[in-house]
């Protein structure tokens, strides 16, 4: 059983002491570990932000903050509150990350999975967050997670992530095309998870915190934006290397626990 793990802000985090505490010692622990650890509760987050100080010296002097990228554009504007926010929340995911593999070291070295075991758990799963037609997919991406070719693995589950989303929207009855429009294109990733509680997309379809964390990390340019990087060949091997691994994870997560998470009729 996951024991509670509390992942400080301000502090750097001894890893494998902490997945000591946890008794990860084979596959199959911190495969339970990868399954069982939550999603960023943005309740925590914002508890969290509660304790700094309201107002810093620099917000009193500039109204936004603004994220540039490597070619000097802006991706991304935010006031102050949510500048901090979404900093707290990307110190979290990194230390996220860490601890995962480090975990994922230790899987290694006990256990080597075959495609053909991948392929029956995630047949087994019968999780209809993944389309009827779509399982091959999935089992490659999730696959090469295994074989930590998080490289590969994100160009395959991204599309596959963003298709599943829409269809569980359509499941619901809900519409994910621009009707109104001449040209009936689908909206787009961005509107699909977006994080006004009036959308009409995943709203009370999908659980909140997942919507917040899809957000920040796939499509928000205050942040890693790490789906709109990738298909637009933006982001570099090594970024995505390094994301992939939480990537993949989240394609677990929504595979494994797709009752947990999403609302289906």
């Amino acid at each position: 059983m996951l024991s509670k793990i509390v992942i400080h802000t301000s502090s750097t985090l001894n890893i494998p002491e902490l997945v000591a505490s946890q008794n990860i010692e084979d596959f199959k622990s911190g495969f339970n570990f990868l399954i069982d650890f939550p999603i960023i509760e943005s309740k925590m987050l914002e508890a969290i932000n509660e304790k700094r100080d309201k107002h810093s010296f620099l917000g009193h002097l500039f109204k936004d903050y603004v994220h540039i990228t490597n070619k000097g554009t802006v991706s991304g504007k935010s006031n102050e509150e949510n500048y901090y926010l979404n900093l707290t929340r990307s110190h979290y995911r990194n230390t996220t990350i860490s601890l995962f593999r480090e975990i994922k070291s230790i899987m290694d070295f006990d256990q080597q999975l075959t495609k053909d075991f991948v392929s029956m758990m995630i047949v087994d799963s019968e999780s209809r967050f993944i389309p009827k037609d779509r399982e091959h997919f999935f089992i490659e991406g999730i696959h090469c997670g295994f074989q930590n070719n998080f490289v590969h693995a994100s160009h395959i589950l991204i599309p596959q992530i963003e298709n599943s989303l829409k269809n569980l929207i359509e499941l619901n009855g809900r519409n994910t095309t621009k009707l109104a429009e001449e040209i009936q294109n689908d909206n787009t990733l961005g509107s699909i998870l977006s994080t006004d509680e009036n959308n009409k997309m995943l709203n009370k379809i999908c659980d909140r915190d997942l919507i917040l964390e899809l957000n920040n990390f796939l499509v928000d340019g205050n942040s890693v934006n790490f789906r709109n990087r990738l298909c637009h060949g933006l982001i570099s091997p090594f970024e995505t290397d390094y994301y992939g691994i939480y990537l993949w994870w989240l394609a677990l997560k929504m595979v494994k626990q797709t009752n947990t998470y999403f609302t289906i009729p």
